[in-house]
């Protein structure tokens, strides 16, 4: 799945929405259709687990791919991993990497939220239960076309950018200072 990401997804820009994501959520929400049909008709075939290893393999992907490798959206292992070493930074002293913890904790606990979801999706739908995961994915899928329709050329760097100016503005208007803020560079 990682490998179909990286043959989609040519040339990757850190914290950019590329529009060649769409063509991976695209065939992840096809392949998860797929592995719902194969878990609803053929229940103990293989290409069940295999079908959503390799959408797994894909998000990763498309995620290490757009924060150039900070973030796995997966599992919780590496996340956990990755915690505790900047836990062991900050006790040594070392602040440079602690902003990272406000990406990673609450990833953590959307892994927690997931699992408790999943846990009561296939207590009470059984088989069913992967419905859910096919309407999430399609989901994020719709709303990822929606955002490049309307943001085509926007990335998350022009945002902050853009949200430090208007912020900086509006203190110079109520402040009347005559300093300005400028926010130029990369992010």
């Amino acid at each position: 799945g990682s490998a179909i990401s990286a043959i989609i997804i040519t040339n990757p820009k850190t914290f950019y929405f590329s529009t060649q994501f769409k063509y991976v959520l695209l065939l992840g929400s096809v392949l998860l259709a797929l592995s719902s049909y194969v878990k609803l008709e053929y229940p103990l075939s293989i290409w069940y687990p295999w079908l959503n290893a390799i959408v797994c393999g894909m998000q990763n992907a498309l995620t290490g791919l757009y924060s150039n490798n900070g973030l796995r959206s997966t599992h919780h292992t590496g996340t956990a991993t990755d915690i505790g070493i900047l836990v062991g930074h900050i006790l040594r002293g070392d602040n440079t990497d602690a902003w990272k913890l406000a990406l990673l904790v609450p990833l953590m606990m959307s892994y927690f939220c997931g699992g408790m979801i999943g846990y009561v999706a296939v207590d009470r739908l059984g088989d069913y239960a992967c419905l859910v995961n096919l309407i999430s994915f399609c989901g994020i899928t719709l709303s990822f076309l929606y955002y490049i329709s309307v943001f085509r050329y926007l990335d998350c760097c022009h945002v902050l950018k853009a949200s430090a100016m208007a912020t900086a503005q509006t203190r110079n208007m109520t402040t009347g200072s005559g300093s300005s803020v400028s926010v130029s560079g990369d992010i």
